[in-house]
């Protein structure tokens, strides 16, 4: 489970993230939004400083699935993916990002796990997290 400090809980963030923020990465399954920091010692700061690493939510409607199991299940297993994968790795240099938001589309209730996974493997790999880096707000 992330920690406190790596969730988007903040009402006031989560809102600045889904409206002043850019859009990283779109697929039918889901869209992550990207919102830079405003912090002028985030860029300055080194990677691993973990008070500048993005902090990241959820945003799953009752379109995707009417049940409450298969949503929770469906945000459960994209954390634990994320945290396992994403958060550990060297690359992933964060230090402009203050956080993300991942938006799940209707479609992700109708396919397979496996098929989500590998579009979020698509999304935070070395490539795409390199653009992202790259493109200005």
């Amino acid at each position: 489970m992330f920690a406190k400090r790596y969730r988007l809980q903040a009402q006031w963030l989560f809102n600045k993230t889904l409206k002043q923020g850019m859009r990283y990465y779109a697929c039918p399954l889901f869209t992550i939004i990207a919102l830079k920091h405003w912090h002028p010692n985030a860029q300055t700061t080194a990677y691993n400083q973990e008070q500048y690493r993005p902090r990241i939510g959820f945003v799953i409607s009752k379109k995707v699935d009417k049940r409450a199991v298969k949503r929770n299940r469906l945000k459960r297993m994209t954390r634990e993916w994320i945290r396992q994968e994403v958060w550990p790795r060297d690359s992933f240099t964060p230090n402009d990002i203050a956080a993300l938001a991942v938006i799940f589309r209707p479609e992700a209730g109708k396919v397979d796990e496996k098929d989500i996974m590998d579009r979020l493997k698509h999304a935070f790999s070395l490539k795409q997290l390199s653009r992202l880096m790259t493109r200005e707000a």
